[in-house]
């Protein structure tokens, strides 16, 4: 809606109170969106530790791993 709205009124559209209205739901939107991907995040690890003695995160170069074209 907010692209529409930009493209239909250019630069007027961005000033409009409507257009503001919308961006504020589309704001809110996404923070709830960040809200509950941060939540399912935070759920996930816990469970994770509480069920493990140990975890342990191992950092790969996958870059060196691969097969180059020359065969060594």
């Amino acid at each position: 809606v907010l692209a529409r709205k930009r493209t239909v009124n250019g630069k007027k559209a961005v000033r409009s109170r409507n257009y503001a209205k919308t961006r504020a739901k589309l704001q809110r939107d996404y923070t709830r969106a960040a809200n509950i991907q941060h939540d399912l995040m935070q759920k996930f690890t816990t469970e994770l530790v509480s069920r493990n003695d140990a975890v342990v995160i191992e950092d790969l170069d996958v870059k060196k791993m691969q097969m180059s074209h020359v065969a060594s």
